[in-house]
């Protein structure tokens, strides 16, 4: 992924637990735009903006009722090598 991914609420459709998800925004490590929903609101006081820059997605999790409540994503950063010190094993 490049860049930020953004997601904002829907202030249209309100409901007991208050906004629901209506847009999200990210752009793929190829470049190419991913964008649904609408979004009325383009101030960053009504948005979620968090890094997401040279990560990858390994998953989406949410939470519905009628309506999309919760969205979240699963990501990880590339690693070049892993490397143990002082390992114990049980005898």
């Amino acid at each position: 992924m490049q860049g930020d991914i953004i997601i904002a609420p829907n202030f249209d459709a309100i409901t007991e637990n208050g906004q629901n998800v209506g847009y999200i925004k990210f752009m793929t490590s190829y470049g190419r735009l991913f964008e649904a929903g609408n979004i009325k609101y383009k101030s960053y006081d009504s948005q979620c903006v968090f890094s997401a820059d040279k990560s990858f997605m390994a998953g989406v999790f949410g939470r519905q009722s009628n309506v999309l409540v919760s969205l979240g994503f699963i990501l990880y950063k590339k690693f070049t090598s892993v490397s143990f010190t002082s390992l114990k094993w049980p005898s």
